[in-house]
């Protein structure tokens, strides 16, 4: 295994500070599945267990269009 270097470990190659951005530029990341996992996880790190973000049920019930899982799955 090699030695981890930070330096290398960058999704930009340089650091840019907000004087150096510019309006409308874009950034491309990499994609990542929303699994039932990820929201769990989620959950138990930030506290955040309000049905509103993660219970489908809930959301359609009362017409709420800002259910995690439920824009995920569009």
């Amino acid at each position: 295994m090699t030695e981890f270097d930070p330096a290398q470990h960058r999704m930009v190659p340089d650091q840019r500070w907000f004087e150096d951005f510019v309006l409308g530029e874009r950034f491309v990341i990499p994609s990542r599945t929303m699994t039932t996992a990820v929201f769990g996880a989620f959950q138990a790190a930030s506290g955040d267990t309000h049905p509103v973000h993660y219970d489908v049920e809930y959301c359609r019930a009362r017409a709420c269009r800002t259910c995690w899982r439920m824009v995920s799955r569009r």
